[in-house]
């Protein structure tokens, strides 16, 4: 079941990819009776090697914890919760970033 899942998200991924490049090059795509379908950005937010700022710069760190600037890395907690490493806490604050996407456009 695993193996057909897997296989069928590479599959949606390549035509993703394909409509992405076809609509970034050519405009979006039109079908009679349904809304346009086109590219959103979504955004999605910095990646900061805090260990090293921490080294590097303690005061400006100290200072952008303090004031609720320093964010965990979703992906490394997870995997040091999975270890055994921490306790999973991290989840319970925690805010989604975001990515591309194809979308309808809205009809008015």
């Amino acid at each position: 079941m695993r193996r057909e899942k897997a296989k069928l998200a590479e599959a949606i991924e390549i035509r993703r990819k394909i409509l992405m490049d076809w609509i970034k090059e050519h405009g979006p795509i039109q079908v009679e009776g349904l809304p346009a379908l086109d590219i959103q950005e979504v955004r999605s937010g910095w990646s900061w090697d805090c260990k090293s700022m921490a080294e590097a710069e303690p005061a400006e760190f100290k200072r952008l914890l303090e004031l609720g600037a320093i964010t965990i890395n979703t992906q490394v907690a997870d995997a040091l919760m999975k270890a055994g490493q921490i306790s999973g806490m991290h989840r319970r604050f925690g805010i989604q970033g975001s990515q591309e996407r194809l979308e309808f456009e809205r009809q008015r």
